[in-house]
């Protein structure tokens, strides 16, 4: 059973009645996305994940800072989730650290991070998570790693389990591009975004070489 009650003007009140049926249901996938959520609202909804048959969980375009993310951290070693989708919340890298921190004990699949405020430091935590996890989607859209990230982001690809990387947005240029292509061989990925960045025609060729 699956519940999509995005764009619904929905707050804490709304998440917090939710909450109260989820131990129990069938409810296997929620989206409450583009709602006006905060970080007080994930804390209680996050307290009765543990005891759900939840598999995916999209609180994306919500007001959830660092504080509703280390909530959802905090549980997810003992919840069912394989996907969580947070993109465009107020995630900092306190935020990241807890999230890589929870990856490894987790049965997330995919993780949807993106305009997370992630920068070099952020590319670092999260490409050191990689290895120990479970993810086989990752989505680092709007981050502002640049090549720098991708290059450290890149060298972890082989040691993960990753089958779509999505980095869209992300000012990679042809550097980065030429980075992520000489790890395309030794890594397990299907599916590569690298849309709206600057590979220009050297970095295509060097990814289609790959």
């Amino acid at each position: 059973l699956s519940l999509d009650i995005r764009n619904n003007h929905i707050d804490n009140e709304g998440l917090i009645a939710i909450a109260a049926i989820l131990p129990g249901s069938n409810l296997q996938s929620i989206n409450v996305s583009h709602n006006r959520i905060d970080s007080e609202g994930i804390r209680k909804f996050a307290s009765v994940l543990a005891r759900s048959d939840l598999l995916s969980l999209n609180v994306s375009h919500n007001r959830i800072d660092d504080d509703g993310i280390h909530a959802i951290a905090a549980i997810l070693p003992e919840s069912k989730l394989q996907s969580l989708n947070i993109y465009g919340t107020d995630i900092n890298l306190g935020g990241i650290r807890v999230i890589a921190a929870a990856l490894a004990g987790s049965n997330l699949q995919s993780l949807n991070i993106g305009c997370a405020n992630l920068d070099l430091e952020g590319a670092c935590i999260i490409a050191a998570a990689l290895p120990a996890s479970n993810l086989q989607s990752i989505d680092i859209s709007y981050t502002g790693t640049g090549d720098e990230g991708w290059r450290i982001f890149a060298a972890a690809l082989a040691a993960s389990k990753l089958q779509t990387l999505i980095v869209h947005c992300n000012f990679i240029e042809v550097a980065g591009a030429r980075v992520i292509a000489a790890a395309l061989p030794r890594s397990n990925l299907q599916t590569l975004d690298v849309s709206r960045n600057d590979i220009g025609d050297g970095g295509m060729c060097a990814i289609a070489a790959a």
